[in-house]
C-alpha cells in the first residue's frame, strides 16, 4: 500500500508481488506501476516526461486521473475499471486493456492522437472517448460494446464486437470512417463521417434511431434485419443487405 505521496525528478517504478494499492498522488518523469495481483490508485498518476504504464495480472481500478504527455498503457489480466480522467490534460496515445475481462470507464478518455481500447469479454464506455489526431479503436472479443456516451475520432472509428454492438450517442469521425462490425446486434444513434464512409455489419440486425451521413452507407444484416428510423443521407453510394427482410 502506497499512502504517501510520491514527486520525483526521475522515474517512478513500483513493483507489487500481490496488491498495489496507490492512495496519494504519484508524480514523475516517466511512471511504472505493476503487481502480480490487483492494481488500485485512488489519486492522480502523472508524468512529465513521457509514459505512465500500469500492469495488473489481475484487476485493475482507477479511481484517480492519469495524464501523460506521451503513451498512456493500463494493462488488466481481468477487469480494468476506469472510473478516473485518463489523458484529460495531455497524452499521445492511450491504450486500455483487459486481456480476458472486460473494460468499463466512467469518465472521459481522451488522447491527442490515437484511443485503442481491448477486452476479452465487454466494453462499456460511460463517457466521452475522444483521439484529436487519429483513430478510436474498441474491441471486444468475445463480448459486446456498449457505448453510452459519444465516440469522437479525427480519423477512423473502427469497432469489433463478439456479440452485439450499441451506440446510444454520437459517434463520429472527422476525416475517416465509421466501421462497425458484430457479431449479433448492431445499433446506433447518430453516425457522421462526412469525409468518409459508414459501413456497420451485423451477424443479426442493424438498427439506426437518428441520423447517417456519410459518403458511402453500406448496412449487412447477415442472418436479421435492418431497421432504421434515421435520416441517412450519403453522398455517395447507398446499400443496404439483410438476412430475412
Amino acid at each position: 500500500m502506497v499512502d504517501g505521496a510520491v514527486d520525483s525528478d526521475a522515474a517512478v517504478d513500483m513493483d507489487a508481488g500481490n496488491l498495489l494499492d496507490v492512495n496519494n498522488t504519484i508524480g514523475g518523469t516517466a511512471i511504472t506501476l505493476n503487481a502480480d495481483g490487483d492494481v488500485e490508485t485512488s489519486a492522480a498518476v502523472t508524468a512529465d516526461g513521457t509514459n505512465v504504464t500500469i500492469t495488473a495480472g489481475n484487476d485493475a481500478t482507477i479511481g484517480g486521473a492519469v495524464d501523460a504527455p506521451a503513451t498512456i498503457r493500463i494493462t488488466a489480466g481481468s477487469d480494468l475499471a476506469v472510473n478516473a480522467a485518463i489523458a484529460a490534460n495531455d497524452g499521445d496515445n492511450v491504450f486500455l486493456t483487459a486481456a480476458t475481462g472486460s473494460v468499463t470507464t466512467t469518465d472521459t478518455v481522451e488522447a491527442d492522437n490515437e484511443v485503442t481500447v481491448t477486452a476479452g469479454q465487454n466494453i462499456t464506455l460511460g463517457d466521452t472517448v475522444t483521439a484529436d489526431a487519429d483513430d478510436v479503436n474498441l474491441t471486444a472479443a468475445t463480448g459486446s460494446i456498449d457505448a453510452n456516451a459519444a465516440v469522437l475520432a479525427d480519423q477512423n472509428v473502427i469497432a469489433v464486437a463478439g456479440q452485439n454492438a450499441d451506440f446510444s450517442d454520437t459517434v463520429t469521425a472527422t476525416n475517416g470512417m465509421i466501421q462497425i462490425d458484430a457479431g449479433g446486434n448492431a445499433s446506433a444513434a447518430v453516425l457522421s463521417a462526412v469525409n468518409g464512409n459508414v459501413d456497420v455489419d451485423s451477424g443479426d440486425s442493424i438498427t439506426l434511431n437518428d441520423t447517417v451521413n456519410a459518403v458511402d452507407v453500406d448496412l449487412a444484416a447477415e442472418t436479421g434485419s435492418v431497421t432504421t428510423s434515421a435520416l441517412i443521407t450519403a453522398t455517395g453510394n447507398f446499400a443496404a443487405d439483410a438476412g430475412n427482410e
